[in-house]
């Protein structure tokens, strides 16, 4: 399988159902409100290098269960 399959959001969604509510809603603000690792710490109550460890988990999760193409 090619990275691109991560290009397609048919395969990208199912993988982001997956993820526990809270850490979708990391994603989202991250990559859909644009918001910065601070953003987020702040808008949640959280640490900013909390932010960081859980996008870079969940986008590593993500990526695995697309290329695998286990939903």
């Amino acid at each position: 399988m090619t990275v691109s399959r991560l290009r397609r959001p048919w395969t990208v969604k199912p993988a982001l159902r997956r993820l526990p509510k809270g850490e979708r809603t990391i994603l989202y603000l991250r990559f859909f409100r644009d918001m910065t690792q601070d953003g987020i710490a702040e808008t949640l109550g959280i640490s900013q290098m909390h932010v960081s460890r859980l996008i870079s988990r969940c986008c590593g999760e993500v990526r695995r269960v697309a290329l695998q193409g286990v939903v």
